[in-house]
């Protein structure tokens, strides 16, 4: 499960940091920053409901007043209705004690600290490893030693794709 969220952390990350707002709308301008700018364990991502996204600045607000964080970063993730805060714990603060303090806060959804993982060995310690035949085809595993997918994009699509998407028209490339 440590695996899953870690890339559903790095995943958002990346997702916001790569974000574009259309300033010409009425988009809110998502405070990001670069992901290697949260990359210790002092940084914590909040998740709240995004029932009321006007209260958003509000509860982020309330959130800093309560408890000793710094907003650094946030974006909405609208798939799954929450909107996403990367909070800061200021100098001198226990982290572990805070995550279970803002675990407890009624307008929190989830808290998770920002975590960094590498693989040490040459061997994955993935269970299922075995199942993933795919790795093994193409010699990620030998691969991964050399480079690890900085500042690459890729796409692997297994089935039909609307290039005319509203999601993907200004996306795809040949």
């Amino acid at each position: 499960m440590t695996g899953f969220r870690a890339f559903w952390i790095a995943t958002a990350l990346v997702v916001a940091s790569c974000s574009h707002v259309d300033t010409a709308s009425n988009e809110p301008n998502w405070l990001l920053i670069s992901a290697t700018e949260a990359a210790d364990d002092r940084h914590l991502i909040v998740t709240i409901a995004l029932d009321e996204p006007d209260a958003l600045a509000e509860v982020a607000r309330r959130l800093e007043a309560d408890y000793p964080v710094d907003l650094v970063a946030e974006w909405p993730l609208s798939a799954i209705d929450v909107h996403c805060l990367v909070f800061r714990a200021r100098d001198n603060t226990n982290v572990e004690r805070l995550e279970r303090r803002l675990n407890a806060d009624q307008g929190v959804r989830t808290v998770e600290r920002m975590r960094q993982f590498s693989v040490l060995g040459e061997q994955y310690s993935d269970e299922y490893l075995e199942l993933q035949k795919s790795l093994v085809a193409i010699n990620a595993l030998k691969a991964h030693r050399f480079a690890t997918g900085a500042n690459v994009r890729i796409a692997v699509v297994d089935t039909g794709v609307d290039i005319t998407h509203p999601d993907l028209a200004d996306q795809v490339e040949a």
